[in-house]
């Protein structure tokens, strides 16, 4: 799946590297091999000017994608990209564990948030590709709205892919952003970009067992982060007065 963001654009002129805040790229991976080259290349090729963090938490993957994650590491930092990667089953890990089950989705995007540093979350799964303008559209608009959960379109690999959600997903219009998100997820997943704060506020993902039909930690998050948000304005909204009795 190759991710299209928000259409905003950054000033033509860019500040020195160090002047933009450090933005990590969050990623769970669980036997994904056959995706991750493509999805760590797109990390690399990023045209943002300020300094870039991939944290990749490995979910008890069996098919080689430790060792693809590994040697990546060592090129995304030659490419001036920080890179941060464990797992349940590497030997250097704290609590590793050779047999550690799959913790899930929740879990390992709790993880590689812990394990990152960077003042925004830019979330993809590691099938995903990045359009090399993402980091830095994303986080204009993130700037903009400090509060906000920033999303964008995609587009499916190959052609035809799940052409109907696609199509859903990419067409809604405001009132349907808002009505629909009460049952699914209206802005994809993978897309999200937000604050660190947004992050901590929510209290991360909800880490549910993996083996269960249908873990849905993103809806859950996106319903917290919407109703902590409700909250907040109304406690500061000016109190109304009270109506007089007739």
């Amino acid at each position: 799946m190759q991710l299209a963001e928000t259409h905003c654009s950054m000033s033509a002129v860019t500040p020195a590297r160090t002047a933009w805040p450090l933005v990590s790229v969050i990623i769970p991976c669980h036997n994904a091999m056959p995706w991750l080259e493509e999805c760590l290349a797109s990390c690399a090729t990023q045209d943002y000017a300020g300094p870039l963090e991939v944290s990749i938490f490995d979910d008890s993957s069996s098919d080689g994608s430790q060792a693809c994650i590994r040697a990546w590491a060592e090129r995304l930092q030659d490419a001036g990209v920080k890179c941060v990667c464990h797992g349940n089953r590497w030997p250097e890990s704290a609590s590793s564990d050779a047999n550690a089950p799959a913790g899930g989705a929740g879990r390992a995007r709790n993880r590689a948030v812990a394990q990152s540093s960077g003042t925004y979350l830019c979330f993809m799964d590691a099938d995903d590709v990045m359009l090399s303008h993402r980091v830095r559209r994303q986080l204009e608009a993130a700037m903009l709205h400090p509060r906000a959960i920033i999303g964008g379109g995609f587009v499916k690999v190959p052609a035809g892919a799940t052409e109907h959600y696609a199509k859903w997903a990419n067409d809604m219009d405001e009132s349907q952003l808002w009505l629909q998100h009460f049952r699914e997820i209206t802005v994809l997943m993978p897309t999200w970009f937000f604050a660190r704060e947004i992050f901590d506020r929510v209290c991360g993902f909800v880490e549910a067992d993996p083996t269960a039909e249908g873990e849905a930690e993103d809806l859950i998050f996106f319903h917290a982060h919407i109703s902590l948000e409700l909250r907040r304005r109304i406690a500061a909204s000016p109190p109304r007065s009270p109506l007089p009795f007739l």
